[in-house]
């Protein structure tokens, strides 16, 4: 608040760094840029849901 309008351009940056790439994700070359929700990302591994449901990974698509 005491920031003003000029701190929600911010907030994007605070909440990424709040949510960290770790566990199945670490050493992930899309990790930097990540948009899947971590807490939900490990909901999946857990459940051993296979890659392509819930990783940018997964969204390759093969064009000839």
């Amino acid at each position: 608040m005491a920031e003003g309008i000029d701190g929600l351009t911010r907030l994007g940056t605070i909440a990424d760094h709040l949510m960290p790439r770790t566990g199945g994700c670490e050493g992930c070359a899309l990790s930097g840029t990540c948009r899947v929700c971590r807490p939900l990302a490990k909901h999946y591994q857990e459940a051993e849901a296979p890659l392509h449901s819930y990783c940018q990974h997964g969204d390759k698509k093969t064009t000839s």
